[in-house]
């Protein structure tokens, strides 16, 4: 047998030998949580380790059973998620992370701050839910909960950027009004919004408005473009 063959046997048997994810689900919602469960024992690929329904209860599993994963939720009673990474980071515990929310919160900014690996809203099936969890162990960069998460850090960013005039200005610029337009609707002079639009332009390491409206669009700042 060449070598090349048995460098090739021996990868499928590593891979026919490894052995399940195993992942830790903490949610403080008992539906949420169960049906989370529920969907890991049942997709091979994957084992739960045990479940959590507060911040507290986390980290004592999290140190005691060293799961490959941890399906986290951010807004929960007694210790929010972003205090449970945050104890994960600096105690520098080996550990995929991925983010769980209903909604952006504050805590989900201070979370996002802390890297976490994946982003996942509750409105996420458990299919997709169990395929985010291999696709993160498997080091997957354009995964859904990669690009939520790349996309959810750009807005937090932008808008920590933009002062809530800067936003303004932009937003009427994206409806169509020119700068004389926009000073006259906010008692303001030209100059002082042509100000706010080069601010924001700069920001957004856009070289015009118009690139500067498209970006924002494109990272959620402005809500979704309006057709027609």
């Amino acid at each position: 047998m060449s070598d090349d063959r048995r460098r090739l046997n021996g990868a499928l048997g590593d891979v026919q030998a490894a052995e399940p994810i195993s992942v830790l689900v903490v949610d403080g919602q008992p539906l949420v949580r169960e049906r989370a469960a529920q969907a890991i024992e049942a997709d091979k690929r994957l084992e739960l380790a045990g479940v959590a329904a507060d911040g507290h209860e986390a980290l004592e599993k999290v140190r005691e059973l060293r799961p490959n994963a941890v399906l986290l939720d951010i807004f929960m009673p007694r210790m929010g998620g972003d205090e449970v990474l945050r104890v994960v980071r600096t105690e520098r515990i080996e550990v995929k992370v991925l983010v769980l929310t209903a909604y952006p919160t504050a805590e989900l900014h201070d979370a996002l701050q802390l890297q976490p690996d994946a982003l996942l809203f509750k409105e996420a099936s458990c299919d997709q839910v169990c395929e985010e969890i291999v696709a993160i162990m498997r080091g997957e960069e354009h995964s859904p909960g990669r690009v939520a998460l790349r996309e959810a850090t750009a807005l937090a960013v932008a808008r920590a950027k933009l002062t809530h005039r800067e936003q303004l200005v932009l937003g009427l610029a994206a409806e169509g009004l020119k700068a004389r337009e926009t000073a006259e609707r906010l008692f303001v002079s030209k100059r002082v919004v042509e100000g706010y639009l080069r601010d924001a332009r700069e920001k957004l390491e856009a070289p015009t408005t118009t690139a500067a409206v498209a970006k924002a669009y494109e990272i959620g700042l402005l809500g979704k473009r309006r057709l027609g």
